[in-house]
């Protein structure tokens, strides 16, 4: 499987900014599932929350990265910017791409590969409940942080988890 690298020296990091928005607990449901989970550990290195926190994202910039997202390959051995969660038959395919959360909490973007997914519709998967854990309700704008230029390399590896935190050494 391959990653890419987060380190600050190698990436520029940019920011995107989105609102929360309640989901229809269809994300719950995919978290939910064994093949979900054992991927999330497997490929991610993360155990995650069952559920997810939604984001309404919009502008220009918003657009471009999405639709990297989209057009990545989704295959767990594809060299490409995102990690690829691939389904068992009869569901669908996912790719994720780690960011940081208003600047403190670690977790993935995670982009279903749906035809009729909601273009203006981020969720996001962690280890904990975002609302919870920052203290955030609908209509809250939060930025987050993801790396705007990919490195690829072999994973699983220490540089790829966590992102640094101002004032840690590289």
């Amino acid at each position: 499987m391959l990653i890419f690298d987060r380190r600050p020296a190698s990436h520029t990091m940019i920011a995107l900014e989105g609102r929360v928005s309640s989901g229809l607990g269809e994300g719950t449901r995919f978290m939910a599932l064994d093949w979900v989970q054992a991927q999330c550990r497997e490929r991610l290195g993360l155990a995650p929350w069952p559920g997810t926190f939604n984001l309404a994202m919009s502008g220009p910039r918003w657009e471009r990265y999405r639709s990297l997202l989209q057009a990545a390959p989704n295959d767990a051995a594809a060299a490409g910017p995102v990690i690829a969660l691939s389904p068992p038959p009869g569901f669908c395919a996912a790719n994720c791409v780690a960011l940081r959360i208003a600047g403190t909490l670690d977790g993935y973007a995670i982009v279903p590969l749906l035809d009729d997914y909601p273009d203006d519709k981020l969720e996001i998967i962690a280890a904990q409940p975002i609302r919870c854990a920052l203290g955030l309700a609908d209509g809250d704008r939060v930025t987050l942080t993801m790396p705007s230029v990919f490195q690829i390399h072999d994973a699983p590896c220490a540089l790829c988890r966590p992102l640094p935190r101002e004032g840690d050494r590289p």
